[in-house]
């Protein structure tokens, strides 16, 4: 079978992540898979692009940023040069471009599927994205949402027309729990009385870095904790606010911004404890990736990360509460790690599930 992914812009993040991993198994399981974008790579994503190609998946990466029309163009020229009998859009701007591209009027088209990443992907029932989908949604031939609420505020919203399937996103599983942890902290020079809490993903206000940092300033004055962000910058401003405030606190040796990191792995193995206060989240990528490694965990009380309540290491918190979460950082920053089953989020169920949207099983 033939897989084409359309998506926004090569990056580290959730959606382009999963798209990866579903290639790299689908290629492994004998499919042929390609990706195409209407935003160029991002820098750091490079490498995987070059492993990407290394293992037969054709890549339609344009050298500049396509806008409206042109954003079609590029997903039509792919779609003519790769022919492929499925295609997965992800999120909602290359799932509307998409659409377009593989229009009955151009000619053969393979199923087109479109999959939300978020948990409210629409906004609104009246904006300008739900108004869009509801006069394009009778070219798409399925739905996939990443979390049930997703696929609740879709039908909701649109009603049960084109059938809506939930599929949870996966992970390489022994990628993340497989690392040596005194390997990875020597590796990044850590001194062996140095605790490290690490928050990964977007640098943007529903994340809410900046209740990371509250939470662990009284810590971090001790000069013997360190605070990573790890994640692309989505949002300029709030970032700029969020590094003044680290410098008027005096903090800046200590908490750092490593931007986009394809060695996530490692700095899980080396770090203490993960911090996931976001206000929003569909089915979250990074928290599965910190869960398989091993290292404790405080996460928001939000439907999104109910299903972890139950797994050892993992510590629920108000989202909005930062005495809460101060309180929670002082106990879980010496906390043991844990090994856990999450078996049912690896990439392979993930993989077989996408497979299945395809050939009609799910």
């Amino acid at each position: 079978m033939r897989i084409l992914h359309l998506i926004h812009t090569p990056r580290h993040s959730g959606a382009e992540v999963l798209v990866r991993e579903l290639c790299a198994i689908h290629s492994s399981w004998g499919h042929e898979c390609a990706i195409a974008s209407f935003a160029p790579s991002q820098p750091e994503f490079l490498t995987d692009a070059h492993v990407l190609k290394n293992i037969g998946v054709s890549l339609f990466f344009p050298e500049s940023a396509r806008a409206k029309f042109g954003r079609t163009v590029q997903f039509r020229r792919a779609i003519v040069d790769f022919q492929p009998d499925a295609i997965f859009a992800h999120s909602v701007l290359p799932s509307f471009y998409g659409r377009f591209a593989v229009h009955r009027l151009f000619g053969p088209r393979g199923k087109f599927v479109s999959v939300l990443h978020a948990a409210n992907n629409y906004g609104t029932p009246g904006s300008i994205f739900a108004m869009a989908e509801r006069l394009t949604r009778f070219l798409v031939d399925r739905v996939i949402s990443v979390s049930e609420e997703g696929a609740e505020n879709y039908l909701r919203c649109f009603g049960k027309e084109i059938p809506v399937n939930v599929i949870k996103n996966g992970i390489d599983i022994k990628r993340f729990s497989q690392v040596d942890r005194l390997e990875a902290r020597e590796k990044l020079g850590l001194s062996k009385d140095l605790r490290v809490a690490v928050q990964v993903g977007r640098i943007c206000a529903v994340k809410q870095q900046h209740l990371s940092l509250a939470a662990l300033k009284p810590l971090l004055a001790s000069k013997m904790v360190q605070l990573w962000f790890v994640g692309l910058n989505e949002d300029a401003e709030y970032e700029k606010k969020l590094r003044q405030q680290v410098n008027v606190l005096g903090l800046s040796q200590v908490v750092r911004f490593l931007g986009s990191r394809s060695d996530v792995p490692e700095l899980l193995a080396a770090a203490d404890l993960f911090l996931m206060p976001s206000k929003k989240e569909a089915h979250s990528v990074a928290l599965l990736e910190a869960l398989a490694s091993g290292i404790p965990v405080i996460a928001s009380d939000i439907p999104a990360f109910s299903f972890a309540q139950t797994i050892p290491g993992v510590h629920i918190c108000d989202h909005l509460d930062e005495y809460v979460w101060e309180k929670a950082v002082r106990t879980m920053i010496s906390a043991s790690r844990q090994k856990r089953n999450i078996s049912k989020y690896s990439i392979d169920c993930t993989a077989q599930n996408y497979l299945d949207v395809i050939e009609g099983r799910l």
